[in-house]
């Protein structure tokens, strides 16, 4: 199950990033920075996200209903990625890797 998830978030990153123009600047926001219990975090990532906004003068915003899950998903499902055996850890390291570094997330590195 881990492993398939790996391989999604790949897929679905990669066709993000194939999506950009070769010299474009982008804006990377974080969904789960901006539900974070730290208010700090949420509060900046709301900053970041109406300067952003602001300054590409983006004055329609389309409401999306945050209270209707669209992909529901069972947070006990999958533990933690520390409690993984070492094996799935390099093998997930090697799936995604480079792109979470890429963007700014921890790497499952031993």
């Amino acid at each position: 199950k881990i492993l398939k998830l790996a391989w999604s978030w790949r897929f679905i990153n990669e066709r993000i990033l194939a999506t950009q123009s070769p010299n474009s600047v982008y804006s990377l926001f974080k969904f789960e920075h901006f539900v974070s219990e730290n208010t700090d975090l949420r509060l900046n990532t709301l900053r970041n996200i109406i300067s952003f906004l602001h300054q590409h003068e983006i004055t329609n915003v389309q409401h999306i209903d945050v209270s209707m899950k669209l992909n529901k998903s069972n947070a006990d499902s999958i533990s933690n990625w520390q409690e993984w055996p070492v094996n799935t850890l390099n093998k997930v390291n090697e799936i995604c890797g480079d792109l979470m570094r890429r963007f700014d997330y921890e790497a499952c590195d031993q």
